[in-house]
């Protein structure tokens, strides 16, 4: 094995490592990771709003199946952080609408996290820190070129 072969794995393995660690698990406010990026995701794509966002949109965003994000929704549902309903102008189309309890977890959940990056960046420094920010957007770019050609 080369070197290079060496470190992509080396560098796979703590990618492998941080995902696992999870820093969306933060603060999860009693969901399973899922449930709380379900959450998270309602919140940012306008289930805040009056009415709501449809689940398609959900599907769309998350890359998930149908089902998968019903379920999801069922369980966020059943402990108080969501409620779907029909759309007014077309009942075939479900919306979903993010609750107080929802969004007060939510806020929660971003407070853990914002704390916990803080005191990250407090730990290694905000040099390492901008550096890693700077490394990560340069390979999010080459990503993003990679599948353009593609």
């Amino acid at each position: 094995m080369n070197e290079k072969e060496t470190l992509s794995l080396e560098l796979m393995g703590v990618i492998k490592r941080l995902k696992r660690g999870g820093f969306h698990q933060e603060g999860s406010c009693s969901l399973t990771p899922g449930q709380t990026a379900l959450l998270h995701l309602v919140y940012a794509q306008g289930g805040r709003l009056a009415e709501g966002i449809p689940v398609s949109s959900l599907v769309e965003h998350s890359g998930l199946t149908s089902s998968g994000i019903a379920q999801g929704l069922g369980v966020l549902e059943r402990k108080g952080y969501i409620r779907r309903s029909h759309d007014q102008r077309d009942r075939r189309v479900i919306r979903v609408h993010l609750l107080p309890l929802g969004e007060e977890a939510m806020e929660a959940h971003h407070q853990k996290i914002l704390s916990f990056t803080t005191d990250l960046i407090d730990a290694i420094g905000t040099e390492k820190i901008r550096t890693f920010i700077n490394i990560m957007e340069e390979m999010i770019r080459f990503k993003e070129e990679r599948d353009s050609h593609a």
